[in-house]
């Protein structure tokens, strides 16, 4: 088996074709007007081995758009623009990478190139038969007056061989734009014609430098004319049976617009079947499709904007947040447009029992009352990779909850873990001629209560009470008793906390001790002094200092 790389460059004619060992190569047409031409490689013999070979074949793996040109003025703000894959092969691609190649690259005298791919992931499956419409943003900020051109590869796999397709790109930078259109430039063909029935074909809002060109033109009979910013062609189709007009709008020899369109001859009476399975799809379903019609092309849209495109094949895997729809086409049927669209769906953050220093409570992310599998909490930026944290620990601080996870919106709940409030100081004294005042560690709801009677409540830091009766008063910051103090009827009052009482209580019975001992010490010292002559017993001397 033959194996390593050859290269060599040929020069042939349309029709030539030239042969290398067990290779033939012949060049079949040229690609419309670009600089693009159809190769067909053939392999004599099976065995040799070809694998990563580089294939050109712009009639099967190729750009819908030949090649694309753009004047903007300068400082112009960024603008969306599309381009459209096209895979004829009987076998799906797998792209693998793209490149800006030329005198556009990345960086042109420092400054980023002024277009750039948005959609683009290497390793999608460009299916048989299919297309795909690939995102660019197009960005002429901060670029020097003049042109840059560039190519655009597009490079895919199958089989180990590689295959290529390359787009032509353009950007003109001017001070000004001529002739530029009031609006949107937009082409506009019936759906249907009679033969040999006047039609009118319109492009809207052309630019004054710009041409339109339009074929085939062998059975278009018409003439144009210009209304304004507005090219109307009218005239008759002379085909008998369905007619293909492509139309490109041109300025300096590259398209800014381009359509190709079948046009039915008769207007169909009979309509297709287009029926999807499951209904409505739910995010992360693979969606079938029931059809009579002889293909089915799904566009997918993320905020109005298209960002694939695919004939159907086979189930497609659903997402939320996206919008499908399916055009289904049959010859001799009218055609059939349906689209989905898959909601994301709402989440709800679930903390029970409710947070407090020091408890535990269960964390979960809830969604049409269920737990919301497929989303996961998040606390303070961690995930914790499960819809439920069944015993989260609160300390003191700040703590963010979160639920999200694919197909959802985004939930949040903030949670703050204060300190335990009490009182850091006081007034000292509360009576009916003197108002008290307390200051607590922070800001918080509270009451002051006598008799089991709420007579004062509010949320403050430093608390001003004035009492109107005598009692005893209790103090409570978010229901729980911090501070206790007296009134008493005409007199100084003293207002003591829980803590100061115990203290003065635990003083006092200290020095009752102290007191107790000294005084058996001093009637010890008596006993000794009695005179050796007169013995007395012990019972006695007990006696006798309990006399004492």
């Amino acid at each position: 088996m033959k194996t390593g790389s050859y290269y060599e460059t040929i020069q042939l004619s349309i029709g030539e074709s030239y042969e290398y060992e067990d290779v033939k190569i012949t060049l079949k047409d040229r690609y419309g007007d670009s600089s693009f031409f159809i190769v067909e490689t053939v392999y004599e013999n099976p065995t040799i081995d070809v694998t990563g070979a580089v294939v050109s074949a712009q009639g099967n793996f190729r750009f819908l758009e030949p090649s694309y040109s753009v004047q903007v003025g300068k400082g112009t703000q960024p603008f969306p623009v599309t381009f459209t894959l096209i895979n004829n092969y009987g076998f799906d691609l797998t792209l693998q990478s793209y490149a800006f190649e030329g005198t556009g690259t990345i960086i042109v005298n420092g400054v980023r190139y002024p277009i750039r791919l948005e959609n683009f992931k290497p390793g999608t499956i460009l299916k048989a038969g299919s297309t795909l419409t690939l995102l660019a943003t197009v960005d002429p900020d901060n670029l020097d007056i003049g042109d840059y051109q560039s190519l655009l590869t597009i490079t895919g796999l199958y089989g180990g061989d590689t295959y290529i397709a390359q787009l032509p790109i353009t950007i003109s930078i001017k001070t000004t734009i001529s002739g530029a259109p009031t609006g949107p430039l937009n082409i506009s063909i019936p759906d249907y014609y009679k033969p040999n029935e006047n039609i009118e074909i319109k492009v809207i809002n052309l630019p004054t430098d710009a041409v339109v060109w339009m074929q085939p033109e062998p059975y278009l009979v018409g003439e144009a004319r210009y209304e304004g910013s507005n090219w109307i062609w009218t005239g008759k189709i002379t085909k008998e049976d369905n007619a293909t007009i492509i139309i490109a709008v041109m300025r300096y020899g590259s398209p800014l617009k381009y359509v190709e369109k079948t046009l039915r001859s008769t207007r169909p009476t009979k309509n297709i079947t287009l029926e999807y399975y499951p209904s409505p799809p739910q995010h992360g379903d693979k969606v079938g499709i029931f059809t009579d019609a002889d293909r089915v092309v799904i566009k997918v849209y993320k905020n109005g904007r298209i960002v694939d495109q695919f004939l159907y094949t086979d189930k497609f895997e659903v997402s939320a947040g996206y919008k499908y729809c399916l055009h289904a086409e049959k010859e001799g049927y009218n055609p059939v447009d349906t689209c989905f669209e898959i909601p994301l769906k709402n989440l709800q953050i679930s903390v029970y029992p409710e947070p407090k220093l020091k408890g535990t409570s269960s964390i979960t992310c809830i969604s049409e009352g269920q737990v919301a599998y497929g989303a996961s909490v998040w606390i303070n930026g961690q995930n914790k990779n499960s819809p439920s944290v069944p015993a989260f620990t609160w300390t003191i601080g700040n703590y963010t909850i979160e639920c999200k996870g694919p197909g959802f919106n985004p939930a949040r709940k903030d949670v703050v873990i204060l300190p335990p409030p009490k009182v850091v100081k006081t007034s000292g004294e509360c009576s009916l001629e003197h108002d008290c005042w307390f200051y607590l560690n922070r800001k918080a709801a509270y009451k002051i209560m006598v008799n089991d009677t709420v007579v004062s409540f509010g949320t403050e830091q430093n608390i001003t009470f004035t009492p109107h009766a005598a009692g005893s008063y209790t103090l409570y910051v978010e229901d729980t008793p911090v501070y206790q103090f007296e009134v008493k009827q005409g007199g100084f009052k003293f207002a003591l906390s829980e803590q100061t009482i115990s203290l003065i209580v635990g003083i006092a019975i200290l020095g009752a001790a102290f007191f107790l001992v000294y005084k058996i010490i001093k009637r010890r010292r008596r006993i000794r002094g009695i005179s050796r002559g007169r013995r007395i017993t012990a019972r006695e001397a007990i006696r006798k200092l309990g006399e004492g």
